[in-house]
């Protein structure tokens, strides 16, 4: 039984993590990104770096949520 609670707990912990990161706006577009795709439109997922200066990119960030 203890496996089994382990399990559990590394599930639990991984869904609240995806959780926060949905809350705190981290969470990827799928369908606009799709969109973007399908009409030949690159984008990007930011590095610190690239958040701090936005408009010294080329391409768009990654849609989210």
């Amino acid at each position: 039984m203890a496996a089994a609670e382990a399990d559990d707990s590394l599930l639990r912990a991984y869904w609240e993590i995806m959780d926060r990161l949905h809350r705190n706006g981290h969470e990827i577009d799928a369908y606009r990104l799709n969109e973007l795709e399908r009409s030949r439109v690159y984008a990007v997922i930011p590095s610190p770096a690239r958040a701090a200066k936005p408009r010294d990119w080329v391409l768009d960030p990654v849609p989210r949520h």
